[in-house]
């Protein structure tokens, strides 16, 4: 998750989109939101999103910006 809200701060809006800002970035970046080896590709972020409740992610990101 925390890829997806770095991606979508950089502009990206949609699944193909924060993969592909995903996979631009360095090894070492990678490795601070947590990948061991490369970044799932755009499908995995799609069922993730998918699986998530839209008012419930930006709940959670609402509360923790603050």
């Amino acid at each position: 998750l925390a890829s997806v809200v770095c991606a979508m701060l950089q502009g990206a809006r949609g699944y193909v989109t924060i993969s592909q800002w995903v996979h631009s970035q360095d090894d070492e970046l990678w490795h601070a939101l947590g990948f061991t080896r490369r970044p799932p590709r755009q499908g995995a972020f799609r069922k993730l999103l998918m699986a998530l409740s839209p008012t419930f992610f930006e709940r959670v990101l609402a509360d923790w910006a603050k």
